[in-house]
């Protein structure tokens, strides 16, 4: 590696860790500024509960743990923003100095300074999958909360509404508690119907937990009642009635949670997501585009990058802020004109098609945008 690009890299790299940094505080500051009343119920109930014996410390806990998937999660999505702005700041500082200049005076062009930089941004982009991959799956649960629910605790408490499975039932629960490990439905009704959706039975329990080597939920104080077409009880009440200690459902903690949080399926490692997507509950159309949408968002981040990088390439010295602001409004543009492509749930649609439409349209304009650059 010659000495030209170590120094370029540097600069590059420092700019990033610098822009990181700041915005990580910014966010974790403006969030905890708007909802400081939730903050810090949230640590007095930590005191409460005997964790921490003081407010001080168990408000900074609950700062730290609430944000800190925030953070990781927040990094993956805006790397390539942060790239861009990392370049903004390393071209304009090598103009700024004269440097840029001397360089091109020297022989070398445009697209050799922009090289070691155009490589760490796509290094960059490239390790937010092994992240989203192998650190965010564990931390989903804790994404998914609100601050509200830190007042809780580890297990979170949430109502589910009439959940489908893959055989017509509808499943709901007063109480879904799941931390990733431990999985428990609180006054759970199940309500069992054959393929016409007509109903047959009513299963109340008072708590169910799930058992994965079975495949379905363990029954605590379960029973069923038989129904009528129209939903009602056959006969009087308890008449015909049976024990039930096990329902066998593709309705997963998994599942059930997708159902409650719709983002919680992006937060998934792709083999938990190709699993899902053999489960009759969920929709796998829908789970194959966000696997494809994952990686086509890294190809994203390098065309945002490409397209940027015509802005800061100019042999004259000045109007960095307004060339600046130009490449800020087409970088944000493209990226969230694409990210929000890539969103879009079209019917009758191929998932890989849908997911890499955003690079299939951006990737000729960048590539004639890059050509505006002077070498």
């Amino acid at each position: 590696m010659k000495t030209l690009d170590r120094y370029i890299i540097r600069l590059f790299v420092i700019n990033f860790v610098i822009l990181l940094v700041v915005m990580m505080i910014l966010f974790v500051l403006i969030d905890v500024i708007i909802d400081l009343d939730e903050i810090l119920r949230a640590g007095q109930t930590w005191v409460k509960a005997g964790v921490f014996s003081s407010e001080i410390m168990a408000t900074l806990w609950v700062i730290w743990d609430f944000h800190y998937p925030m953070m990781l999660l927040i990094l993956v999505y805006l790397a390539g923003l942060l790239v861009v702005g990392a370049t903004a700041f390393t071209l304009s500082g090598l103009s700024k100095t004269g440097e840029l200049v001397a360089m091109v005076t020297s022989g070398i062009s445009m697209y050799r300074i922009a090289a070691p930089i155009l490589v760490c941004g796509c290094l960059i982009s490239a390790l937010m999958l092994p992240l989203q991959e192998y650190v965010i799956p564990k931390l989903a649960p804790k994404l998914i909360r609100s601050k509200t629910q830190m007042q809780y605790g580890k297990l979170q408490t949430i109502g589910i509404g009439y959940a489908r499975d893959g055989n017509n039932n509808l499943l709901s629960a007063a109480e879904f508690k799941y931390d990733g490990v431990d999985s428990v439905l609180g006054r759970v009704s199940i309500l069992v119907r054959n393929k016409q959706g007509i109903p047959q039975r009513r299963i109340t329990a008072d708590q169910a937990v799930w058992n994965q080597k079975k495949g379905g939920w363990d029954l605590v104080g379960g029973h069923s009642q038989p129904l009528d077409r129209t939903g009602l009880v056959v006969g009087y009440v308890g008449e015909g009635s049976r024990v039930e200690t096990f329902f066998k459902t593709s309705l997963t903690p998994e599942v059930l949670q997708a159902h409650r949080a719709s983002d919680y399926l992006s937060m998934l490692s792709f083999r938990e997501l190709r699993q899902l997507s053999k489960n009759p509950a969920m929709d796998g159309k829908a789970l194959q585009q966000i696997i494809h949408s994952r990686i086509s968002l890294v190809v994203l981040n390098v065309l945002v990058l490409v397209m940027s990088l015509p802005f800061f390439l100019r042999r004259e010295p000045g109007g960095s802020i307004v060339y600046g602001l130009m490449a800020a409004g087409v970088s944000m543009a493209t990226f969230f004109g694409g990210f929000m492509l890539m969103q879009v749930g079209f019917e009758h649609f191929n998932p890989l098609a849908a997911a890499w439409l955003p690079v299939v349209i951006f990737l000729p304009i960048s590539a004639a945008v890059l050509q505006m650059t002077k070498t």
